[in-house]
This record gives C-alpha cells, structure tokens and sequence, in this order.
C-alpha cells in the first residue's frame, strides 16, 4: 500500500509536469504571436496583425493592448480606445500600457486635454519614460508650442542618449520645426557613433523618401535589415527586405541621369515638384513686376452672392455644377472599403483648407486642386465627403470647393464676419496638414510665428510673409491669431536655395499667406475684414476650437 502511494505521487507529479510544461509552451507560443502582430502593427501591415490575433484570447491584456495598437495604427481611434480601456479593467496590475495607448488614441482624435490627463500618471513613474514624453511632446508640438517640445526633447535626449525613439523624437523635431538638413545631418551622425541602431537607419531612409532621395531610402532599408538580422530579428529583417524591393530608383537634376531616362519624364517630375508651390527665381522676377490694380480674375463657374447676414452667405452658384466633369461612379464603393480611393493615376496631390459658411463649402489653394477631377475632404473630427470645384481665381491662388455631403455645423466653420487681415508682429499660427504622407493625416498641426510683412514678394498686395513654418501639405490652410481669426490663406514657403542662386542672399526662413480680404473679395463680399472675435485662446483650446474647421484635402485624377 505505501508503495502504491509513492506511485501514485509519482504520476501525479508527472502528469502535473506535463501540464506545466504544455501550458508554458502554449504561453510561449502566445507571447511569440503577440510579438509577431506588435511588429508588423509597426510596419503598418495591420491586416497581417490582425490574422494573428484572430487566432489568439482576445480577453487578456496582452492581446487588448496589441488590438488597441492596430486600430491606432488604421486610423480607428474610437476603437482603439476602447480596447485599451476594456485591458485596463482586465487586469489589476499592468495598465500602464493601457493608460499610454489611451493618450495616445485621444492624441489622434484631437482631445488633448484628455490625452494629458491620461499620461500625467505616468510621469512620476519610470515605466516606458521615453514614449511618454514623447506624448508630451507631439501635444506641444500639435499646438504650436515649439520652444517648450524643443528643452523637453533636449532634456530627453540628454537622459536616453542611446534610446533609438528619443534620437528619432529630436530628429523628427528638427524636421519639422527648424531644418530638414538638420535632422538628416544629425541622424548620419548618430549613425557614425553607433552602427547598431537600425531603427534610426528606418527612420532616416523615411526622411530621404520624403525628400525624394528613394535610391538613399532603400539602401538605408537594405542596412537596417541587415543589422536586424545580425540582431537576431528575422521578421524586422523579412519585412524591411520586402519594402526596399518595392521602393523604385528615381533621378533629378542633383542626381546622375542615365541616358535611359527619357526627358519627358524628367520634364514630368519637374512639374510635379512644382505642385510645392515654391517660390524659385522665376517666380521673384514675376512677383518685381506685380500690378498694384485689381488682378484679372479668372472664372471657371461664376458666383452669385448676396449677403444675408454677418455669419451666413447665400452662394449661388449661376453655372449648373453637372457640367463639371466629376466621376462619382465610385461612391458607392466607399461604404463597402473605408480605405477605398477612387484615383486612377499615381500623381495624387495633398494640401489643407478649411470650412466656410454652413458647412458646404471649402476654401483652399488653387494649385491644390489644379488639373484635377477628383477632389476628396476630411475633416479634423473624421467627416469626410467628395467635392466639386465650384469657384476658383488662378491668379490670386484661391478656389471655393463645393461638398457633396455638408459636413459641418454653425461651430464647426469659419464665419465670414471673423476675417481679418494682417497686421505686423502679431501672432500668425498656421494649421494643416504638413508632409501627410510622412506624418499622416489623421490631425493637423499648428506651427507658430508672427506677421514679418504685410505684403509679399515684390511688394505683392495680395501677400504677406510670416515667419511660422510650412511645408508641403500646409497649402490652402486657414492662418489665424490668437483669436481664431483668420488672417490669411498658406500660400507656400521660400525656396531659400534659389533666392540664394538668383540674387545671392540668403533670407531668414520666411514663408508666404494670402490675406484673408481676397477670400472677402472672391466671396464676393465687400466687407470692412473686422474680426469681431475679442478673446485670446490658450494654444490647446484654440486648437480643439480648430480641429473640425481645418481640412485635409487630397486631389487626382
């Protein structure tokens, strides 16, 4: 009998062995696939996360946070949140992920105060003090405030000087709000003190990408996934390897030309740069020879206009809208593929705009939509509609679109009665959508800077120069002061490097809008441009004021 007990002890322990060895494995496995998904999330390859996590218990936290991430990752914020705050109720002990994915998901939406209030737990804590910070930054950043994301990034860098995400964070900081060298320069650098840093190789071939360097991009893919591999990290590897051969070698006049390529394409790319909008040296021996009369409008539709009171105009448009050549035919297929585009050719073109009057009309940049048929929108709060060009003055660079769907409220547009021009050294903050196919798309940005000039290049009346930041993407975007008034349209920024060419001096960095009484005048509105706005708002809730009112805007064929 007591050797029947110590048998049965035996396999006892045994079959408990065996349990313990099962489920550890099954874990491993787990953990394994919840680390495949996070990675290609990463990569952006969220349908490829999504077919891991079919396969895996979608009730613990692990598997919650990583769902949170590929929604993130898509766009869906709304749904994002929600994963992260049910992992929050699925566990006792770690939710500071979960509280990190929430800020981050109210920093897409636009919610800034809340993204605040959920990551102010997190900064006395030392978990995950980079990526936290890195919040803190990008909510500074979106609102203007750029001195302040500057000593932040600095002091964090100082602290994590070989933290891969905080190199990164000070390099897309110098990007966007000094100099674009700058951030390139200081990433090749990082490079030469540590060659084992293959996410600042990744983030730096994007950088090129954007650029247009794509010959740069893929070698530095090709470098990166070979130091992941060396690492250990095949997927990294697999995923990088795949994205460099699908990265195609472009030429431009700074590049060597093959005798292969064809100048009609050089021809074509040169054209295509100019959609930017830069002001070359062609452009400032035109604007010395500006005519002080009124300029000669050019009219694709005429507007009838008749003011009906100090908020809302009635706008008429005399031509049937029909008329216009607009293939709608893709429609139907929006609802069936969130992500479905109507484009049929690649040169697809980006610029901001904002909401006028009720909600139906949209102004922008004439170039932005240029020799294009289709023309999408989306708001700042996620409405989106198709539109048509209803209205537009080549000369002056402005066109009204007309919404398909209406997409805004009585305070989701500007008024007309809150136009107001420029007057030197006030504020001018300028919010858009810069760089979207780096960035994304999914919020604006404010740049800060103030009024430099009351007119443009060449004295041009119709112009004023700032010294707030664009880039490509800001085109069409509303510039307003402290008061939300609008001041002037974003026109484009100074190629510095052809000023420098033409007539050897280098400018500070300054960058021209459209005063807002052109807007007045295509309205065909004869308004005195009074603001009647009176408060200064505090970056953040200026900028939550704004969120729905600023469009992003992408054009094609």
């Amino acid at each position: 009998m007591h050797k029947m007990n110590n048998l049965s002890k035996f396999f006892l322990l045994l079959t408990l062995f065996n349990l313990f060895f099962y489920y550890s494995k099954a874990s491993e496995n787990i953990s394994k696939k919840l680390s495949h998904a996070n990675i290609y999330i990463e990569y952006g390859e969220v349908g490829k996360a999504l077919a891991i996590l079919e396969n895996i218990d979608s009730n613990n936290f692990k598997s919650l946070i990583t769902f949170g991430r590929a929604y993130l990752k898509v766009g869906e914020f709304e749904k994002a949140k929600t994963y992260f705050e049910d992992a929050i109720f699925s566990s006792e002990l770690q939710d500071e992920d979960a509280y990190l994915g929430i800020a981050k998901a109210y920093l897409e939406i636009g919610k800034l105060k809340d993204a605040y209030k959920n990551i102010r737990p997190l900064l006395k804590s030392s978990y995950k003090p980079v990526e936290t910070e890195l919040v803190l930054i990008e909510i500074e950043l979106k609102t203007g405030y750029k001195d302040d994301a500057k000593k932040r990034i600095l002091k964090l860098l100082e602290n994590r000087r070989n933290d891969q995400d905080a190199i990164i964070g000070y390099a897309k900081y110098l990007f966007l709000n000094e100099n674009p060298n700058d951030a390139v320069l200081f990433l090749e650098q990082q490079i030469l003190k540590n060659k084992n840093i293959p996410k600042v190789y990744v983030y730096l071939g994007e950088i090129k990408g954007v650029m247009g360097l794509q010959n740069e991009k893929k070698d530095l893919f090709f470098e990166a996934a070979t130091i992941y591999k060396k690492q250990g990290y095949n997927l990294r590897a697999k995923i990088l390897l795949e994205t460099a051969d699908q990265i195609r070698f472009t030429y431009n006049r700074n590049n060597i030309i093959t005798s292969d390529i064809q100048e009609e394409e050089i021809e074509k790319n040169e054209r295509l740069q100019n959609r930017d909008n830069k002001y070359v040296g062609k452009e400032l021996e035109n604007n010395k020879k500006v005519q002080k009369e009124q300029p000669n409008v050019e009219k694709k539709l005429e507007l009838e206009v008749v003011e009906e009171n100090t908020n809302i105009i009635n706008i008429k448009i005399r031509n049937n809208l029909s008329k216009v050549t607009l293939d709608t035919s893709w429609l139907s297929e929006v609802s069936k593929n969130k992500n479905f585009l109507p484009f049929k050719t690649k040169d697809i073109f980006f610029g901001s705009g904002f909401l006028i009057n009720d909600g139906s009309y949209v102004i922008t940049n004439y170039h932005v939509i240029q020799d294009t048929s289709i023309v999408l929108i989306r708001t700042g709060n996620g409405k989106e509609s198709a539109a048509k060009v209803a209205y537009y003055d080549k000369k002056i660079d402005l066109a009204i679109l007309k919404l398909i769907n209406k997409v805004g409220d009585e305070n989701e547009v500007f008024y007309v009665n809150n136009f107001e021009d420029p007057k030197p050294g006030t504020d001018a903050l300028v919010i858009g959508y810069p760089l979207p196919d780096f960035l994304g798309a999914s919020l604006p940005s404010i740049t800060e800077g103030v009024v430099a000039k009351t007119t443009g290049l060449g004295d041009n009346p119709n112009n004023f120069l700032i010294t707030s930041k664009v880039n490509s993407g800001n085109s069409g975007g509303p510039i307003v002061d402290k008061r939300g008034c609008l001041i002037g349209i974003a026109l484009g920024k100074l190629d510095t490097k052809a000023i420098l060419e033409n007539l050897d001096l280098l400018p500070e960095d300054m960058n021209i809008g459209i005063k807002s009484s052109n807007a007045s005048k295509i309205l065909g509105l004869q308004n005195k441009n009074k603001c009647k706005l009176r408060k200064d708002f505090n970056r953040v809730d200026l900028y939550e004021l704004l969120l729905p009112k600023v469009v992003f805007i992408i054009a094609g064929n």
